[in-house]
């Protein structure tokens, strides 16, 4: 997932020439109360400060984990804005904290899981986003964490970090 950072000669060491895309890191914030089965997040972002619009930002998993599922949809405003929803689940739930725990066994996923990373390509037009000015072209509209039950958690929110 990390492209040379230019096309021509490398030198010795091709591992010199590496540079990380830019990703937003979304993670959740609170102590839940009880177990987590779930989140839904809505983001708008300008299209083209991502790039070709087709390509768009995707959203991945921050950690190996099997028993979570992460899916996320775009839909093109219309007005130069995309809609990107993405919902993380495990019907099993996610712990309470990270630590090793026999539920791991049945299924459950740590409360890390719950974290994932958006992600564009830079190389197809985009390139206007950076560390100093993300938050005026992606903003997070609205998140909701809801319990094994279906029940709302407020004591949870998102938080988003542009990290490389």
């Amino acid at each position: 997932s990390n492209p040379l950072n230019y096309l021509g000669p490398i030198t010795k060491d091709p591992m010199l020439s590496l540079q990380p895309m830019h990703q937003i890191e979304v993670m959740p914030q609170g102590t839940p109360s009880n177990v987590i089965g779930g989140a839904e997040f809505v983001f708008s972002y300008r299209h083209d400060d991502f790039g070709i619009p087709e390509r768009g930002i995707r959203a991945v998993p921050t950690t190996s984990d099997p028993t979570a599922q992460l899916a996320y949809s775009r839909t093109d405003q219309g007005d130069g804005t995309t809609l990107l929803k993405v919902t993380i689940t495990n019907p099993n739930g996610f712990l309470q904290t990270n630590v090793r725990d026999p539920q791991l066994m049945k299924g459950m996923s740590p409360f890390r899981s719950l974290g994932f990373i958006l992600v564009w390509d830079d190389a197809y037009g985009g390139g206007i986003v950076n560390e100093a000015n993300w938050q005026t072209s992606i903003q997070l509209l609205s998140s909701s964490y809801v319990d094994i039950n279906g029940v709302p958690m407020a004591e949870l929110t998102a938080t988003m970090a542009m990290v490389n």
